[in-house]
C-alpha cells in the first residue's frame, strides 16, 4: 500500500503526464489546421481562369488540363517546359541510396528515380517579394 507522500507524488505525475499529452495533441491539431494557410485549390484556379479570361467554367477546366497534361508528357520525354518569366518545369534524376525501415529499423535499398522538379524565374520570384 502507498503512503500517501508516495500516492500524491503518483497522482502529481500523472496530471503533468496528462497535460503534456494534451499539449502535444494541441500542437498536433495547430499544425494540421489548413484555416490558417492561404492556398488556391485546382477548383478555384479554374473559377479564376473562367473569371480573367471571360470563358466558361468548362473552357478554364479544358485549359488548364490542357496545359498539366502537356507539362506531363513532355516532362515524360525528359525534356524541359520553360515558360519565359514564370519558371521552367525539369526531370532530375536521383541516385539509389541505402535508407532504413523507420517502422523496423530494417536497411532496404531505395532506387534510383527521376523526379520533377520546378524553378521559378526572375519575373515570378519579383512578383512574389
Amino acid at each position: 500500500m502507498l503512503s500517501g507522500a508516495d500516492s500524491r507524488n503518483e497522482r502529481s505525475y500523472a496530471n503533468r503526464r496528462s497535460k503534456a499529452r494534451k499539449c502535444r495533441e494541441k500542437k498536433r491539431s495547430e499544425k494540421l489546421n489548413f484555416e490558417n494557410f492561404n492556398f488556391m485549390n485546382k477548383d478555384q484556379l479554374i473559377e479564376a481562369i473562367a473569371a480573367k479570361t471571360g470563358a466558361s467554367k468548362k473552357e478554364g477546366a479544358d485549359a488548364l488540363e490542357a496545359i498539366i497534361d502537356t507539362i506531363i508528357s513532355t516532362l515524360k520525354k525528359d525534356d524541359k517546359v520553360a515558360i519565359s518569366g514564370f519558371g521552367t518545369f525539369q526531370v532530375s534524376k536521383r541516385a539509389a541510396r541505402a535508407g532504413v525501415n523507420p517502422k523496423t529499423g530494417a536497411k532496404i535499398q531505395i532506387p534510383a528515380m527521376k523526379v520533377p522538379k520546378f524553378k521559378a524565374g526572375k519575373g515570378l520570384k519579383e512578383a512574389v517579394r
